[in-house]
């Protein structure tokens, strides 16, 4: 299945009804959380590299870690984080997996300014020793695309209208 054009759909659709800005990012972000299929995030957990761990947060994160556990996605050592960071709320770990190593990639449906990504890379380096190396996510709104972001779906490959937001 080709997971790109899957997105290009919903991305065309939404953008139909929201232009751009927060309720574009809400809607995006609730369907790739309702509707993402098994093998799609099978596909971007094999973007992790073997003996890092998965970091995960929010809506997408609590999906992705209950399908781990309930063996309905293999099997990867995870952190979990409480949502809400990218609207200021600090990180709080809610459930991890046991794992070995300080080397991680964090694992999310959609980025756009990185703001989320920052905090927790932070986070777990000072709070645990643990280097988040890469983003992996679904979604790429990012208008400068950044080396350390890694997606199925980058906007700005497709399009090239100027963001309403600032960064």
């Amino acid at each position: 299945m080709n997971f790109e054009k899957e997105i290009l759909k919903k991305v065309k659709r939404i953008s139909k009804t929201h232009s751009g800005g927060e309720e574009f990012f809400d809607k995006l972000d609730g369907e790739l959380v309702n509707e993402a299929s098994n093998e799609m995030i099978v596909h971007l957990l094999e973007m992790v590299p073997n003996k890092y761990i998965t970091v995960l947060s929010g809506g997408f994160g609590i999906m992705v870690a209950s399908k781990i556990d309930n063996r309905e996605l293999p099997y990867y050592p995870y952190i979990l984080l409480k949502g809400g960071i990218r609207s200021g709320k600090s990180p709080e770990i809610i459930r991890k997996t046991s794992h070995h190593g300080k080397r991680a990639i964090f694992l999310d449906d959609s980025i756009y300014g990185g703001a989320t990504y920052q905090t927790i890379k932070q986070f777990l380096t000072t709070e645990l020793d643990i280097k988040i190396e890469k983003c992996c996510v679904v979604y790429d709104g990012c208008p400068v695309k950044k080396k350390d972001v890694v997606s199925i779906f980058r906007y700005y490959d497709h399009f090239s209208s100027t963001p309403n937001f600032s960064f």
